[in-house]
Order: structure tokens, then C-alpha cells, then sequence
């Protein structure tokens, strides 16, 4: 997958060795071509780091750049003056970028309610309020003091459970951040308990100096009673399962088949998975609901696009009904790698599940 990003810095440094030559001839700077090369390599070097902001800078300025190059394409025969200024100097792109990544900010950290109402024909005994939280990816842009203002409202939802659907901690995450999180989440208001499934970025997977071990991160999800579901079940007012499964990341988990065998399908069955996996699968088997997180819809423009379009996740986000099967994937409560959201929303998700009225 490394071909990947460096094939599109390869594409992005011809690209950018073009814009130089070109603002080099318009503004008239008459440097010489080992200047301009020099530059391209302060320009593009950076962005080798391909987690680094400064590689997102250049890929939205790239993709910018690109339409208005189509745009100028139908508007140079027109001789208009303000566009051929815009253009010819590059200073377009450079506004929109600005303007773009400045929302990135802005909306990674407005974190955003979303409401789903479910209906079921099983004969569970109680309405339930079930709050959904996925990828927070503590210590990228949440920290301590910038989460208790969002679990304070978290509090005031008065759960009957919550679900904590894998990558609350990452590689960015250091022993005192799985510490601090797991305390702030296990405080939550719930009447029935929370319950966490793990993610394909929890046990720091792709560090090669993890900052905390397996043990350590078990021991702060436990000491705050939090319920870790690892291919496990839990059972709630005898009427509604919770099943947790171990991540799609894992070699050895149990498939949705077997974790269904010995469960009662006359209850309300929701399974937990990180990534939205197994979906026709799982509509089949019986299960009635299915929680999912990781694909952040996207994250960064274009990614949300190109999921889609190559189909690279079963489902990328919202709610949709597959048979007898409701399938929630939230986006997430905040982003991985890149403190920027220019896909999407961050957001914690409410599901009111009430029994259908005969």
C-alpha cells in the first residue's frame, strides 16, 4: 500500500516543479532552475511524512489545484483579468486551501450529536437509550482538559448502556493518556454499563515501540469498570444481548456463526465490530443490530469518495437496514493521525430502540 503515497508525491512534484516555473515567469523572479529545484525540495520533502500535516497541506492544495486547472481550461479564451491574476499567480488554490483546512479544524473538534430511532418486533421489556462512541484516537486532538465538556453532555443523555466500538486510544497515545481516558469514559452516567470492543488501532498496533503493553491497557479498561467484550457476550434485563467481537485485525477471532450459536434468538441481538464487516452475513444469522466505527467516513476529502466509489468498506456511514438487520456506522468522535476533519463530522451517536406497537 506504500506504492500508494508515493506514487502521488511523484505525480505531486511534477505538478508543483510546473507551478514554480509558472510563478517564476509571472511575478518575474528570474531564479535559475537549481533555485526552483531547491525550492520543489523544501516544498515536497516535508511531505515524505505521509501522517505529517504538512503532506495534507500538499495534497488539498494538489486536488485544488487540479480543478482549477480544468476550470482555467474553460476560461482562458475569455480573457477575463481578475481570474487570469488568480490563476496565473497561484494565489487561488493557495485561499481555498486555507479556507479549507481552517473548517478541518473547526469541525474535527465540534463534536456533534446524531440521533437514530429503531424499531423492533421482539418483545423486549423496556425501551432503550443506547449511546454509541467510536474512534476518539485519545491524545491526536482530544486530550483531558478539551473531552470533559463533551462527556459532560455525554452525562446528561442518561444512558441505559454505552458502547465504546474500538480505537479509543492509539499510537499517539501514551500509558498516562489510556489512564486518563479510561477513568474520564468509565464515569459516564449508564444504568446498565459500558461495554468496549476493541479497534484495529487500541493495542498500538502500528507503533514499533508501543507505549503501553496489552496488560497495561486491559488493567485501565478494567479498574474502571468498563466491560471488555473480546469475542464474548454479555446479557442485559434478560431481554437484549450484547455480542463484542475481536477485531478483523486479529488472526484467530470467531466468526459472527459462532458467537451466535448458543444465543436465545428470540432476544434483541446487537453485535459490536469495529470495522463495518460481515453485514449480509450477519442479516442472515439472526442479529438484529450491528454497531460499527472506523471507516471515520472518510476523514479527509477525497477518501470518503473513494471508499465509496472502490468500495473499499461494506458500509461507510450512517444507518441502513439490511433484511432484519439495522446497521449504525458512526464516523467517530474525533480522527486519526491528521488533527483535521474535511470529511464528515465528528460525532457521538444516540439510538432509542423501542418495541414495534401491535
Amino acid at each position: 500500500m506504500k506504492i500508494i503515497p508515493f506514487t502521488l508525491l511523484g505525480i505531486m512534484t511534477l505538478y508543483f516543479y510546473l507551478i514554480l516555473s509558472r510563478i517564476n515567469i509571472y511575478f518575474n523572479f528570474n531564479l535559475s532552475g537549481f533555485i526552483v529545484l531547491f525550492i520543489l525540495f523544501l516544498l515536497i520533502f516535508p511531505a515524505t511524512n505521509f501522517f505529517g500535516v504538512w503532506f495534507l497541506i500538499l495534497i488539498h492544495l494538489f486536488e485544488i489545484s487540479i480543478l482549477i486547472e480544468i476550470l482555467n481550461f474553460f476560461l482562458k479564451n475569455f480573457e477575463i483579468k481578475k481570474w487570469n491574476v488568480l490563476y496565473s499567480s497561484f494565489l487561488l488554490p493557495i485561499i481555498i486551501v486555507i479556507l479549507i483546512l481552517s473548517y478541518g479544524i473547526y469541525n474535527i473538534n465540534n463534536i456533534k450529536r446524531t440521533e437514530y430511532n429503531l424499531i423492533t418486533d421482539k418483545n423486549i421489556k423496556n425501551e432503550y437509550k443506547i449511546g454509541l462512541i467510536s474512534d476518539v484516537h485519545f491524545g491526536n486532538v482530544l486530550n483531558e482538559k478539551n473531552i470533559q465538556k463533551h462527556i459532560q453532555k455525554l452525562n446528561q443523555e442518561n444512558f441505559d448502556f454505552l458502547i465504546l466500538a474500538g480505537d479509543i486510544v492509539d499510537e499517539s497515545s501514551n500509558l498516562q493518556d489510556i489512564n486518563n481516558i479510561f477513568k474520564i469514559l468509565g464515569n459516564i452516567k449508564t444504568k446498565n454499563g459500558i461495554y468496549y470492543t476493541l479497534g484495529n488501532h487500541d493495542e498500538s498496533n502500528y507503533s514499533k515501540s508501543p507505549n503501553y503493553t496489552l496488560e497495561e491497557l486491559k488493567n485501565a479498561i478494567n479498574k474502571n469498570n468498563i466491560f471488555l467484550l473480546q469475542d464474548e457476550i454479555k446479557e442485559i434485563n434478560d431481554d437484549l444481548i450484547i455480542i463484542g467481537r475481536k477485531d478483523k485485525s486479529y488472526k484467530k477471532r470467531l466468526s459472527s456463526k459462532q458467537l451466535i450459536k448458543k444465543i436465545n434468538l428470540k432476544k434483541y441481538l446487537i453485535i459490536v465490530d469495529h470495522q463495518p464487516q460481515d453485514l449480509e452475513k450477519n442479516s442472515k444469522l439472526g442479529y438484529d443490530l450491528q454497531l460499527s466505527g472506523h471507516t471515520h467516513n472518510g476523514q479527509i476529502f477525497p477518501a470518503n469518495t473513494l471508499i465509496k466509489f472502490f468500495n473499499f468498506a461494506e458500509f461507510i456511514y450512517g444507518n441502513k437496514k439490511i433484511n432484519d438487520l439495522d446497521v449504525i456506522v458512526t464516523s467517530g468522535f474525533s480522527g486519526w493521525g491528521y488533527p483535521i476533519r474535511t470529511a464528515g463530522i465528528s460525532e457521538y451517536v444516540v439510538i432509542n430502540l423501542k418495541k414495534a406497537v401491535m
